[in-house]
């Protein structure tokens, strides 16, 4: 039998490493859906971009180990990568003010 490579692909995307990455993803876009800010640097957004899709990953992560369900999962590290780069910023920008940061 022939290998099929769009087979092999979509085995891939919808693993849970793939759905991992997916949400990840959608965070990372809903963030860029809904920036408000004034613009800023690729390299900046690129960063923004690349945190965002780890958190994603990792509330995915989490969220499938306790459930086991992928779509609570999914929806979840989108949740987390949202809101938890939000707090971790929020985090950042206290710690350098308290440290005599600009």
């Amino acid at each position: 039998m022939p290998h099929d490579p769009l087979d092999t692909l979509s085995r891939a995307a919808v693993s849970p490493e793939g759905l991992a990455v997916a949400s990840g993803l959608v965070a990372a876009l809903a963030r860029l859906a809904t920036y408000t800010g004034p613009p800023r640097p690729r390299s900046v957004a690129m960063l923004d971009a690349l945190a965002t899709i780890a958190l994603g990953f990792i509330g995915f992560e989490a969220a499938y180990w306790w459930t086991a369900n992928d779509h609570a999962a999914l929806a979840a590290g989108a949740l987390v990568g949202v809101l938890g780069w939000n707090e971790v910023k929020r985090w950042a920008w206290a710690a350098r003010a308290r440290f005599g940061g600009q």
